[in-house]
């Protein structure tokens, strides 16, 4: 099994053990790792057999996430769990399902509450997130304001996210939804549907018997 074993935790990021190493020889390699703020699978609300995160990664609150059996999670991803922003606590939850593929370069915000379900395939440099940064004050940096309510977001058992693809606050997309390259999901995607654009709109539907254009 590869596991995050050993990582150093926070924003720093989280150094996985990498894909391909046999078990032994990466329980070898946690046990030579002693630095002060790493984790083991068991600081995670829970961690699946066969699945591993690969190294660069970051991982924030890894208490706040729940991870099932044989997921890969790729290089360079970044699990954004979030209890604390200019003084605001939160109580979040990530939960990802059995055997979801996560891609390089993949971004989840979280403050709230974020469930990926069984199966999801998740494509390169893709953005999920519960929240966003307020502007309310249009004097104040962006960073140093609040962020804006959580939403929660789910994303449906054998669904599909396309490169470089955005699903926003308060989303649900439905089982084996379809999330073409480049989309911005705003709006809930039904079940068997496929979205596109800016905002994301629908461009096909499964009507039971055949695809059927929604154009």
């Amino acid at each position: 099994m590869i596991s995050p074993r050993g990582l150093p935790q926070g924003e720093s990021g989280a150094r996985a053990i990498e894909p391909g190493r046999s078990p032994e020889t990466a329980a070898k390699e946690a046990e030579t790792r002693s630095t002060p703020g790493q984790f083991s699978p068991d600081d995670f609300a829970s961690f699946g057999a066969r699945s591993w995160i690969a190294i660069p990664a970051v991982v924030k609150c890894p208490g706040r996430i729940s991870i099932g059996d044989d997921v890969e999670v790729f290089p360079r991803a970044w699990l954004s769990v979030v209890e604390e922003h200019l003084g605001s606590r939160y109580e979040p939850r990530l939960t990802i399902g059995n055997r979801v593929k996560l891609g390089h370069d993949l971004v989840i915000a979280c403050i709230g509450e974020v469930v990926i379900e069984d199966d999801v395939l998740v494509s390169d440099r893709v953005f999920i997130g519960d929240t966003s940064h307020g502007f309310s004050d249009p004097d104040t940096p962006i960073h140093a304001q609040p962020m804006m309510p959580p939403r929660p977001v789910r994303i449906g058992r054998g669904a599909f996210l396309g490169v470089g693809s955005i699903v926003l606050g308060g989303v649900q997309v439905g089982p084996n939804g379809y999330v073409a390259a480049g989309a911005v999901v705003t709006k809930d995607v039904p079940a068997r549907t496929v979205v596109a654009g800016n905002p994301a709109t629908p461009i096909k539907a499964w009507n039971g018997r055949a695809w059927e254009s929604q154009r």
